[in-house]
């Protein structure tokens, strides 16, 4: 949908990036992101050097926990809180550059319901 938010998330040096986009319907959507995932890395680079991150995954595969009842996928590139995070949550897909501002971002959605 034409529905999205961007946030910065700052905790002690790091800086983080996170987007909140709308979904018309989530149907699908795990499976789809799932099927991205080789090519995430890559694609979201230029994001992630707006931030001025550098370097790649050192794990090549996503794992897997959860937040507030929510399943976050991640693959870490630093033992610094950065890597790519996504979650969905209903209609509600989220993309961040760490698990501490999926959090942020999961709790800020909350909030403004």
């Amino acid at each position: 949908q034409d529905e999205f938010v961007i946030f910065s998330f700052v905790s002690q040096d790091k800086k983080r990036l996170g987007f909140i986009f709308q979904l018309q319907s989530s149907q699908g959507a795990q499976e789809i992101l799932q099927q991205w995932e080789p090519s995430m890395e890559g694609d979201l680079k230029p994001l992630w050097d707006i931030i001025g991150q550098k370097g790649g995954a050192y794990i090549p595969f996503f794992r897997q926990t959860s937040y507030q009842n929510t399943l976050i996928r991640f693959q870490t590139f630093s033992v610094k809180d950065f890597g790519i995070v996504y979650a969905l949550k209903g209609n509600v897909l989220y993309i961040t550059s760490s698990l501490e501002s999926m959090k942020a971002g999961l709790d800020l959605n909350e909030e403004t319901k």
